[in-house]
């Protein structure tokens, strides 16, 4: 005969003594042959071999071939493995996870002011402020939360979280380099809310306001050395100007509505 020979996709591994049945099942046309085969090798050894002309795989053959007979168009190719006794011994050196943490240079900010978060315990940092190594800065205008994840020359991975609590700070302009007279007025107000630079000259001035918990609401760029907020379509409370040159802020400043 000729033989090729498949692996199976899921091999199973017999059993020492155990008895097993095989089942074969050929299209019609195919062909087959028996003859003498007692024994595979050393190893395998046939006890009863069945046939059927006519059954389908849904039918277990039932005709006994006598005498031990290899039968049909079908060869096995099987693999064995000895077994060492005694049984080796073994040890698995596992990698720890970095022990990764993050600190803030500053606990407690004030809006628009910019703190350094510094990541420890691993040799590689990713921040979910989009930035890689061990420091970031940042610049939140809320309490945000920030990841890093810190990853050793093991390429084992781990992760810390930090949250850097944000604070509409009513002497937030002693902590500014501000060398642009202004003032802003009526305060507390109505409604309307004046603001006069002194000595702006041709320098281009951006305001925000913003509400209590730091949230931008009213943004203007002006080039005049006065400007006028609006706020009589919001609710009573307290606000915030802030004063913007270059993307960098000036001044801040707290208003009352009434």
């Amino acid at each position: 005969g000729s033989y090729s020979y498949t692996t199976l996709p899921n091999p199973i591994w017999l059993s020492q003594g155990s008895q097993y049945i095989i089942q074969l099942y050929q299209g019609v046309g195919d062909t087959y042959y028996f003859g003498s085969s007692t024994q595979i090798d050393s190893r395998l050894t046939f006890y009863d071999m069945r046939y059927c002309n006519s059954c389908t795989q849904n039918t277990f053959p039932t005709s006994v071939i006598t005498s031990g007979m290899h039968y049909g168009n079908a060869d096995f190719l099987f693999y064995y493995k000895n077994t060492i006794t005694p049984t080796p011994t073994y040890t698995i050196n596992s990698v720890a996870l970095p022990t990764v943490a993050a600190t803030s240079s500053n606990s407690l900010i004030c809006v628009g002011t910019t703190v350094t978060l510094t990541a420890t315990g691993a040799t590689t940092y990713s921040w979910s402020s989009g930035t890689l190594g061990s420091v970031t800065l940042v610049t939140p205008t809320t309490t945000t939360t920030y990841t890093v994840i810190g990853t050793n020359p093991a390429n084992c991975s781990s992760n810390a979280t930090i949250t850097q609590s944000v604070s509409i700070c009513t002497s937030l302009n002693s902590l500014l380099q501000n060398d642009l007279n202004y003032s802003i007025y009526p305060n507390p107000t109505s409604g309307i809310i004046n603001i006069d630079l002194e000595n702006k000259n041709n320098r281009l001035i951006k305001i925000e306001l913003l509400n209590a918990i730091g949230q931008v609401i009213m943004t203007e760029t002006y080039e005049s050395n006065r400007f006028t907020f609006n706020l009589h379509n919001y609710p009573a409370g307290i606000y915030f100007i802030k004063i913007i040159e270059q993307n960098k802020v000036i001044a801040l400043e707290k208003i009352i509505k009434d």
